[in-house]
């Protein structure tokens, strides 16, 4: 049985911590991009800790040391960001790997689905470590829009431009009906909906309808009472 996007979503979003509220929701939103291409992917850090980083850096490093304490293993090097140094270390990168059509299996190979997940991730606004030429961290994204690690470091932010969903987009274009706009007023005065829906009202229309009989009654039963 194949793994649910939902599935997908939660355990990312557990693994994240901390990030910048638009990364988690840019992450979501790329995660079911993926997923509608027949792409899986999950994500395996977000925010980082300078100690976390320490630990990182540290691999493939034995003699490392960071603030007087020994963070050094043995292994291959993986990550050349010192502590402080790194985009995770302000909420706004994550690392992400493909999984098996289960979700039970971690996919580390970097083949074409794995680029196609980077170029994706770049045309939302991403940059992609697999772009990088002195040193390549293919499962990288980091959403800094230019802004370098001293200016992270005073507290500048990136500018994350409003994400329109892709499913949204489309009902979006879809117009109501003059009976449909006339059922939404009603259900507006009846208290069913606030009206701020844009997105949705062609799809929420035939939940309102549905609705309408027993809010008419409730209304005439608190006009009597």
């Amino acid at each position: 049985m194949a793994v649910s996007v939902d599935t997908l979503i939660t355990r990312s979003v557990n693994r994240i911590g901390a990030v910048h509220p638009s990364l988690k929701e840019y992450t979501i939103e790329l995660i079911k991009r993926c997923y509608k291409e027949g792409i899986l992917i999950q994500i395996s850090s977000g925010y980082r800790s300078n100690e976390d980083q320490a630990y990182i850096y540290g691999q493939g490093r034995p003699q490392y040391m960071w603030n007087g304490k020994k963070y050094g293993s043995v292994g291959r090097i993986v990550s050349n960001a010192q502590p402080g140094t790194s985009v995770h270390n302000y909420g706004l990168a994550i690392d992400y790997f493909l999984v098996s059509d289960d979700g039970l299996k971690s996919l580390w190979t970097v083949n074409d689905k794995w680029k196609r997940v980077g170029a994706i991730a770049k045309a939302m606004g991403f940059e992609w470590g697999g772009d990088w030429t002195s040193f390549k961290d293919y499962p990288h994204l980091q959403f800094n829009r230019g802004l370098t690690i001293s200016q992270l470091k005073q507290g500048l932010k990136p500018a994350f431009p409003q994400l329109i969903i892709e499913e949204e987009k489309k009902v979006s274009k879809q117009q109501l009906t003059p009976a449909q706009e006339k059922v939404r007023q009603e259900a507006i005065d009846l208290g069913i909906t606030d009206g701020k829906n844009p997105f949705r009202e062609v799809n929420q229309h035939y939940v309102w309808n549905a609705l309408l009989p027993l809010a008419r009654e409730l209304a005439e039963l608190k006009k009597k009472a």
